[in-house]
């Protein structure tokens, strides 16, 4: 991913940029989502509920900043 990003300029380097954004928060939500569920470490456990909530706001950041460049949806990957 980082050769797709370090190839572009301008605004097509904000967008790809961004989608990386996307993508990683949405797997770092998951992954924080499954040891709030799964984990039977207590403190990681409450690590992951105290650190979710940034996650998701950085995540729609990202979201609303890329329908902003691209008038569209982001990507889902």
């Amino acid at each position: 991913m980082l050769a797709c990003i370090e190839s572009r300029a301008g605004k097509d380097f904000d967008i790809a940029y961004l989608g990386s954004m996307i993508q990683d928060h949405q797997r770092t939500a998951n992954l924080l989502q499954w040891e709030i569920s799964n984990g039977q470490n207590e403190s990681l456990k409450k690590y992951a509920a105290d650190t979710l909530p940034d996650v998701m706001e950085h995540l729609e950041m990202a979201k609303q900043q890329y329908s902003v460049l691209t008038s569209g949806s982001p990507p889902t990957k």
